[in-house]
């Protein structure tokens, strides 16, 4: 399948093409320097870092070498478009102890080599696309082991003067993406969460969380005028709209919950995460301390009160049981 210049093959057609690559590999058809960089990617932030991210576990997938070329043109800049590049390159630090592309590797592109490997066979080359995948369910299984290792490179970049948003250590701070800005109901219609339905969500979270008699905070992240909010601060939310976009993913970072959108800048952040990611989809295949949503596409109050006391220790784990013991007395002497 032929893919117009500028546009992306649906993520199928790159897991199989990673799928002919590795066979070549395996069956020594290409064996000279081979490796894989991501270049050229235009989008935001998030969609720039999950293209980075699924070149590294490509890389991976099919036994070579990932070269880090650093971030081009990112969307939505804020004054120079270089230094805003630069800016996201610093903060997200995915190419800390990286290689650079090695000169005198040529750049090829994956459809050149899958149509004519014996051409390339005895060549150093470089695969550079704009974007990589891996087949499901390796792609999954091998992101999942990369996150400690991006999570550490993200860390060793610049993050003290980011502002936190959260209390005393006991407090659980939830992290809301609520997609606006470039998605409503008319216009990338399929990304769009209605109030009412975030709202739903924020109540059924808060009963979750309620028997664990912890302070809650929770915070909504999104885009436009605060008054088109004010619903959410009445249901008890801090509002951070059109906040510093480096604040905000951050703080999603940070977070121990995160109730991700139909984004790639929340899905970058909850690669990132180490607390429980909410993800948006049904029944998707789940990295480590993920929870999908359930048929009717709502957050599970069981599986989400069943990870945060995995995360538990011992002491707190009985002060639960008791806890909710005397709540079903009560409960029941109504």
């Amino acid at each position: 399948m032929q893919t117009p210049e500028g546009a992306d093959a649906p993520a199928s057609t790159y897991g199989e093409r990673a799928a002919a690559l590795a066979r070549l590999i395996a069956e020594g058809r290409l064996a000279p320097p081979l490796g894989v960089t991501c270049r050229g990617r235009k989008g935001g932030a998030g969609s720039q870092a999950m293209a980075f991210i699924s070149a590294m576990a490509t890389a991976r997938f099919i036994g070579c070498r990932y070269f880090h070329s650093p971030f081009g043109t990112v969307a939505h800049a804020e004054g120079s478009p270089t230094e805003w590049a630069q800016r996201w390159e610093s903060f997200l630090n995915l190419g800390d102890g990286e290689p650079a592309v090695p000169s005198g590797m040529e750049l090829v592109r994956l459809s050149d080599v899958l149509t004519n490997p014996t051409f390339y066979s005895d060549r150093p080359i470089v695969i550079a696309e704009r974007r990589l995948h891996v087949p499901s369910p390796d792609g999954t299984r091998i992101t999942d082991g990369l996150r400690s290792e991006l999570r550490a490179k993200y860390w060793r970049g610049p993050k003290a003067s980011i502002p936190l948003h959260r209390g005393s250590d006991r407090e659980l701070t939830v992290a809301l993406h609520l997609r606006r800005g470039d998605v409503s109901r008319a216009q990338n219609g399929e990304r769009y969460v209605p109030d009412q339905r975030m709202l739903h969500q924020i109540a059924r979270l808060k009963r979750a969380l309620a028997p664990f008699g912890r302070p809650l905070r929770f915070n909504l992240y999104s885009e436009g005028e605060p008054a088109g909010f004010r619903i959410f601060a009445e249901a008890g939310c801090g509002l951070y709209i059109s906040t510093d976009p480096f604040e905000t993913f951050h703080n999603m970072v940070a977070a121990d919950i995160l109730v991700g959108a139909y984004s790639m800048f929340s899905y970058a952040a909850a690669l990132l995460s180490e607390g429980i990611v909410l993800d948006h989809r049904v029944h998707a295949p789940a990295h480590s301390g993920w929870i999908s949503r359930r048929g009717d596409g709502d957050i599970s109050i069981k599986r989400l009160r069943r990870a945060l006391l995995g995360r538990m220790g011992w002491r707190e784990r009985w002060a639960w049981r008791i806890r909710r013991v005397l709540q079903r007395g009560t409960a029941s002497g109504r």
